[in-house]
């Protein structure tokens, strides 16, 4: 006598098994995937969390390292409680030079009127004197320690055209632009 039923039904078990382990394969695999996705999220969370600590250090270092110089920025710029001081420097450059310094025209635009960020001075300059003491009050006006700039340079003499003639009188005159901050103090 042939059993074919016993046979049958250990085919449909070891089916049965066999769709049973692939499913288990196939749901635990899904959770490694899952899990390590999540292990690899939380890990490059942890270094950009690391990067920025390691960048708040370094902006951190710069910013004690540089406080001086920030400090210092400021003083290239006019304040606008100092204007006639700034002035007045202007016009001793001559008495350094030996030459005769007259502001011809002064014009501002406040700091105020600009968002309250930068203001400029315009001054027009006139030095008047032997060439060598007009071109160093050119000098000391290009490097005075402010944020300024130099423009409409003229230069002309007046008096014998003869080279050899040393007591030539040089006129020299420019527009000189500084920039104005508002003093909080």
């Amino acid at each position: 006598m042939k059993r074919h039923h016993n046979h049958i039904a250990l085919l449909i078990i070891a089916f049965s098994v066999t769709l049973f382990v692939y499913t288990l394969y196939g749901y635990m695999n899904y959770r490694v995937n899952v899990s390590l996705a999540d292990a690899l999220t939380v890990r490059s969370t942890l270094a950009k969390n690391e990067s920025y600590k390691q960048e708040q250090k370094e902006l951190t270092s710069l910013y004690e390292k540089t406080a001086t110089d920030r400090a210092s920025v400021f003083s290239f710029f006019v304040k606008d409680s100092d204007t006639v001081s700034f002035i007045e420097t202007i016009e001793s450059l001559g008495g350094r030079t030996g030459s005769r310094v007259v502001l011809s025209s002064i014009d501002s635009i406040d700091p105020s009127g600009q968002n309250g960020k930068f203001g400029f001075i315009n001054a027009g300059v006139q030095v008047q004197g032997s060439w060598s003491a007009v071109i160093r009050t050119l000098m000391l006006a290009e490097v005075l320690p402010y944020k300024i700039s130099i423009s409409n340079v003229r230069l002309n003499s007046s008096g014998s055209s003869d080279p050899k003639n040393l007591s030539r009188e040089w006129n020299l005159s420019f527009v000189l632009k500084a920039t104005t901050i508002h003093d909080a103090n």
